[in-house]
């Protein structure tokens, strides 16, 4: 998958760093922390003389602290001195599952001036924004947790163990809505066939992905499909708004709103949908979409965000408002 001499410069790398960073974008989703934990168990396991940080700008969401170590994560709320002494003496930075700096919020300027050796390991379009010293890059990948996998096991797949594999696996499914999407490669099922041998239980990891949430949550989706769900047949577009008054009457905590984007997808004839939530004072905006229409260049062109052709996001900074008017005025015409 990768030449044998980016493994052996990422293996010297390694032995030749004490303190290493692994990081990934704001609103984590299962991809970004299975890619991360994976690494974090590996290089515990085989390195244990490092010091590895593995840091989000947001909180790990709920439904995913089933994984090993979820525990470990810092986000600036809470590690802000822990986090800014990290970038400034880190020899090695692991960016996972991004593919622009400003996706990493907070982080971001912490990262661009850190001297560290940056190393990259993603399927998103590279955009090279950033001078990093290894690409681990390729966009037929089902999810950057499927290259997590063929870049650990290069480096050493006698030392995997269920720690390092349940992570790459939640990736995995998570990213590909269950094996639904970005799923049309045989390499995607070699790689979860090798992992399911390391006793896997799939049937209770979907429970505890997908039929694990408080109250709270449900009642937030089912206000969502019923009261804020906006349709339009005749342009085969949909899309809900929630504001932060909303989400705070629901108890909103991450992860909550993980998947129900996808929902509107759902209905016959609808090709594109979004989601526009007020979220620590930006709008977040999840675009999906089936068939040709490519929401990547939609989130690229008009909101600064960016994503893969049927699924993109995209933080705005102006109103709530002002990102549906848009919304509906692109797709209206194309």
């Amino acid at each position: 998958m990768f030449s044998k001499n980016e493994i052996d410069k990422l293996i010297h790398l390694i032995h030749n760093s004490n303190r290493i960073i692994i990081c990934s974008h704001r609103s984590p989703d299962g991809d970004a922390i299975g890619s991360i934990l994976a690494i974090y168990n590996f290089i515990t396991l085989n390195f244990p003389d490092k010091v590895v940080f593995p840091i989000l700008p947001d909180r790990c969401p709920e439904y995913l602290t089933f994984l090993p170590n979820s525990d470990k994560f810092l986000n600036p709320d809470e590690h802000i001195e822990i986090i800014n002494q990290a970038f400034n003496t880190a020899d090695i930075i692991i960016a996972v599952d991004f593919n622009e700096s400003n996706r990493l919020g907070a982080l971001e300027n912490l990262f661009f001036i850190s001297k560290a050796h940056k190393i990259f390991i993603d399927h998103h379009p590279f955009t090279n924004d950033t001078n990093y010293e290894l690409l681990f890059h390729d966009e037929n990948a089902s999810a950057a947790s499927e290259l997590v996998y063929y870049v650990l096991k290069a480096i050493g797949f006698e030392s995997f163990n269920y720690d390092i594999v349940l992570p790459i696996y939640v990736g995995i499914i998570t990213d590909t809505g269950s094996l639904s999407f970005n799923c049309n490669l045989p390499q995607t099922y070699s790689v979860l066939s090798e992992i399911i041998k390391y006793n896997i239980d799939a049937k209770n990891i979907h429970n505890l992905i997908y039929n694990n949430f408080p109250v709270e949550r449900m009642k937030l989706f089912a206000h969502v499909l019923y009261n804020k769900l906006v349709i339009n047949v005749d342009k085969k577009y949909s899309y809900y708004s929630l504001t932060k008054e909303e989400l705070e009457e629901f108890g909103y905590r991450d992860g909550y709103l993980e998947g129900v984007v996808n929902y509107a997808l759902n209905i016959r004839g609808i090709e594109v949908t979004a989601a526009f939530v007020e979220l620590n004072n930006v709008v977040k905006i999840s675009f999906r979409s089936k068939n040709n229409i490519n929401v990547n260049e939609i989130a690229k062109t008009y909101f600064n965000g960016g994503g893969h052709k049927n699924a993109a996001g995209a933080n705005y900074n102006k109103s709530i408002n002002d990102a549906i008017e848009l919304f509906v005025e692109v797709i209206e015409s194309i």
